[in-house]
């Protein structure tokens, strides 16, 4: 696994655990939120959405895998907006103390970088290498 992108095993793991969750619930096999967005947002994203709402004649097993997949794919973007408002906040609250707003905006940017990298055992080396590459 070292020769593996980081931010390839992260997304990996979030999109499991949002998978794993789908999977284990009872209602895995009704309608899901592909169904709500492409009912109500068809703009979105119409093919995804379309390609991943439950339709009538699907059977419980297809069903069940368009669910996980949504799933997945829910999970994913949750993660990086709960990162991107926790990083925001964050340099909000530092320019409200007086720092300067572009430091701000860059600490802010390696806050983000951390988030996706801190569940993750990584080395040292790549923690450095994540925290320079701005």
């Amino acid at each position: 696994m070292r020769f593996v992108n980081p931010k390839v095993l992260k997304y990996g793991k979030i999109a499991t655990e949002g998978a794993i969750a789908d999977l284990v619930s009872t209602s895995s096999e009704g309608e899901n939120l592909a169904n709500l967005i492409n009912d109500n947002a068809p703009w979105m994203a119409p093919w995804v959405a379309e390609a991943l709402a439950i339709e009538p004649e699907d059977n419980p097993w297809i069903a069940r895998i368009k669910t996980v997949t949504a799933g997945a794919g829910i999970n994913i973007v949750g993660h990086q907006i709960a990162a991107f408002a926790k990083a925001s906040w964050n340099a909000h609250r530092k320019v409200k103390k007086g720092v300067d707003p572009k430091k701000a905006e860059v600490e802010a940017r390696l806050s983000m970088k951390m988030i996706w990298l801190r569940p993750l055992k990584t080395t040292r080396k790549a923690r450095l290498k994540a925290k320079h590459k701005l």
